[in-house]
């Protein structure tokens, strides 16, 4: 949820600065953001996908895996 208001708190920026005519500022802040979430995903698939189960499993909601 926390990620949520940070993303909210983001565009009301970038929609101020757009409001402003400061086109550069809020193409700059839109970068940031991407490349901020871009590097949560890779952090997230190098620390947190190898764990994740593949095939059957991952579509089971009853099995169990440790």
């Amino acid at each position: 949820m926390i990620d949520v208001l940070i993303v909210i708190d983001e565009l009301k920026k970038i929609k101020t600065e757009l409001k402003l005519g400061n086109n550069a500022m809020a193409m700059k802040l839109i970068d940031e953001g991407i490349a901020y979430r871009e590097k949560e995903v890779k952090e997230f698939e190098e620390q947190e996908a190898p764990k994740m189960p593949v095939g059957d499993l991952a579509n089971d909601p009853i099995k169990t895996f440790n």
